[in-house]
């Protein structure tokens, strides 16, 4: 009964920090609607950091942009629908590895849904993080969904080199 506690007081756990970090991303891309479509962007760090309106929609990077809309909607939706299934997959592969083991997955459900959800609602992504050098140099204008996809992605990356594993779980021997 005990571990029955243990593994549902677990996932409550993971369920709140992928509520958590869902309202995060919808409420950010409400105020952005809200408070910059239109608008000027807000100077956050002068120089460096704007929080400024954009439509995107296409993924990551502005990548299938260029591609039909008709083509590039179902497309985008079928690879989301596919890496969540993905993810969950892996929440059942690993089901018994401890909780901050599967804090990243939980991340990156977190920001897939919210970017998924805003896809639905809108046919495109909110973004509004835009970090640049004097405006000569600039990152894409990004939101919390991909900033929680990026921090989930990198702390798996991180475990696997701290831990080196199979897909499966078992040790590797490395020399």
């Amino acid at each position: 009964m005990r571990q029955f506690q243990t593994a549902f007081r677990k996932y409550i756990f993971l369920l709140i920090v992928f509520a958590m970090g869902c309202n995060a991303d919808l409420s950010t891309k409400q105020w952005a609607e809200a408070r910059l479509k239109y608008k000027v962007a807000i100077e956050v760090f002068p120089r460096f950091l704007d929080f400024t309106y954009v439509e995107n929609p296409a993924v990551a990077f502005g990548m299938l942009r260029h591609i039909n809309e008709q083509v590039r909607l179902p497309l985008i939706f079928t690879l989301t629908t596919l890496a969540v299934l993905f993810v969950v997959f892996l929440f059942w592969q690993w089901r018994q590895k401890k909780i901050t083991e599967l804090l990243p997955l939980a991340l990156i459900l977190a920001g897939a849904a919210g970017n998924l959800t805003d896809r639905i609602n809108n046919g495109y992504v909110i973004d509004f993080i835009h970090v640049h050098y004097r405006y000569q140099y600039n990152f894409y204008v990004f939101n919390i969904a991909d900033m929680l996809v990026f921090c989930g992605v990198c702390w798996l990356m991180y475990q696997h080199w701290q831990q080196p594993k199979d897909f499966y779980g078992s040790r590797t021997d490395i020399k």
